[in-house]
C-alpha cells in the first residue's frame, strides 16, 4: 500500500498532504515537488494572455460593483438625511408656535418643496 493509500484509510497526512497545506499558509518549501509543480502552474496561467485578460476584467467588474454599492449607499443615506433634516425643520417650527403656513412655506423654500409634499410631511409629522 502506498502513502497516499495510507492517508486515505487510517486519517493521517503525507508529506504531500502538509506540503500543500504549508503552501496554502503561505509557508512555502521549495524543496517540495508538490509545491515546485503548482508553482510553476501558477506562473503559467499567469502568463496565459487569456486567463491574465479574464482575471482583469473580472477585477474590473468586481471594481465597479463596488462603486456602484458605495454610490448606493452614499444615495440612500443622503435621502435619509434630507428626509430627517426636513421632520426636523417642521417639528422645530411646530415646537415654537409658529403657522403651518410659514411652515409650510420655509420647507418649500429650504428643500425645494411641492405645495403637496409638504401638505403631506404636515400631516405625517403631526
Amino acid at each position: 500500500m502506498n502513502k497516499s493509500s495510507l492517508a486515505d484509510t487510517t486519517g493521517e497526512s503525507t508529506g504531500v498532504d502538509q506540503d500543500f497545506l504549508a503552501l496554502m499558509r503561505d509557508q512555502v518549501d521549495n524543496k517540495s515537488k508538490l509545491v515546485t509543480q503548482i508553482q510553476n502552474e501558477i506562473q503559467r496561467i499567469k502568463q496565459d494572455p487569456k486567463r491574465r485578460d479574464g482575471f482583469m476584467k473580472y477585477k474590473i467588474n468586481l471594481m465597479d460593483a463596488k462603486r456602484e454599492a458605495r454610490q448606493e449607499a452614499y444615495e440612500e443615506a443622503s435621502r435619509e438625511e434630507r428626509q430627517a433634516g426636513i421632520q426636523k425643520l417642521i417639528s422645530t417650527l411646530q415646537e415654537v408656535g409658529i403657522e403651518p403656513a410659514v411652515i409650510k412655506q420655509k420647507a418649500m423654500e429650504k428643500y425645494g418643496l411641492s405645495d403637496a409634499e409638504v401638505d403631506k410631511l404636515l400631516r405625517q409629522y403631526n
